[in-house]
């Protein structure tokens, strides 16, 4: 009879923890957002890359350019030595101000871009009670997919 009653016990346990585990799975909801999918259909983000790829093709021709100048001096006689090293030094400090200012174009850009998208996140998941997001790069199961919902509330 003793044997009944600690087995009824366990029974009983067993299943009070069942329930409590299937409610904690149910109070929390966890998100999914496909980030690629985000980052190539999101206008801002495609504005953003085109912008960058402007800035590179920039920087592609003033090297183009510079390396032209510099050939030029190098095969004019006429230059000594230290006008020829002064023409390099001036050619290199214009590409690195270059650069640097396309380096930090593009870091706004894209800073810009990724506020935007996580601002979005941040608001459809509390508007569907989401208690957390991940990319689905790391989801192996499960989750609500917001993909749609984020690019919606990214085109308002």
């Amino acid at each position: 009879m003793k044997n009944l009653k600690f087995i009824n016990s366990l029974i009983i346990s067993g299943l009070f923890c069942l329930c409590l585990a299937n409610s904690s799975q149910a109070a929390t909801e966890i998100g999914i957002v496909d980030e690629e999918r985000v980052l190539n259909e999101y206008s801002a983000s495609k504005d953003a890359q085109a912008k960058i790829a402007d800035l590179r093709a920039k920087i592609q021709n003033l090297l183009v350019d510079l390396n032209s100048e510099l050939e030029k001096a190098n095969s004019n006689k006429s230059l000594t030595e230290v006008q020829k090293t002064q023409k390099q030094k001036e050619a290199e400090k214009k590409l690195t101000a270059e650069k640097d200012k396309a380096e930090e174009i593009a870091g706004t850009l894209r800073e810009q871009v990724e506020t935007n998208i996580q601002k979005a996140i941040n608001e459809e998941s509390r508007a569907q009670g989401l208690t957390a997001v991940f990319t689905k790069e790391v989801t192996l199961y499960g989750g609500k997919d917001i993909t749609e919902a984020i690019l919606k509330r990214l085109s308002k």
